[in-house]
């Protein structure tokens, strides 16, 4: 694995000033600059630069899984502990094994750097649903989209027809203009769902 020592960084500003001092990616090697960066050092066959991931499956091939539970810090009516377990699922969750698996999407051997990415069938705001525009991933079902799944990127990477739509339901939250962002009251909240797995 290759460890970066970062002394700069001029987008984690909010994640520094939180305490954080590292972020632990689980990307796949494929599209991986680190060890794109390594192989054109040290050859294509070094090993140097491979993934945390690669390097954790391969010490246990038998359960090459993780799995991760966030949690909200900070909502006092939402007292789940955040959890990360690696070929192991937590207490009260083990019947996941048996539930059907959602395929990672587009999957199709092209070359461009792999995601952990499927299809999301549908989004709901407060019950009602909200119609996306047609995707521009080839192969996508009609009705449908493809969504990245990443625990560590801290903006909603989503069209801002679907932004405005979530936040534009708010009861007092208004588009700031000047400053391009949503200002929402602290006390007001809506309910959003996403659907997984729904043809």
């Amino acid at each position: 694995i290759a460890f970066l020592n970062v002394t700069n960084a001029t987008d984690f500003d909010t994640i520094f000033s939180n305490g954080v001092r590292g972020i632990l990616g689980l990307a796949f090697d494929a599209g991986s600059t680190v060890k794109t960066t390594v192989a054109q050092a040290w050859g294509e066959d070094s090993t140097a630069g491979e993934t945390f991931l690669t390097n954790l499956f391969q010490q246990n091939m038998t359960k090459p899984f993780f799995t991760m539970q966030l949690c909200r810090s900070g909502d006092t009516s939402y007292t789940t502990e955040g959890a990360f377990t690696i070929g192991e699922y937590l207490p009260d969750y083990e019947t996941v094994r048996n539930m059907p698996k959602l395929e990672r999407f587009p999957n199709n051997g092209t070359g461009s750097a792999p995601r952990w990415s499927t299809v999301m069938s549908g989004m709901t705001i407060n019950g009602e649903a909200f119609q996306f525009d047609p995707s521009g991933v080839d192969g996508t079902p009609e009705g449908s989209v493809v969504a990245v799944l990443d625990t560590g990127y801290t903006y909603p990477p989503i069209p801002k027809n679907a932004v405005d739509a979530i936040y534009g339901g708010i009861d007092g939250a208004y588009y700031d203009t000047v400053n391009n962002l949503w200002i929402v009251p602290c006390n007001k909240a809506t309910n959003v769902e996403f659907q997984f797995g729904y043809v």
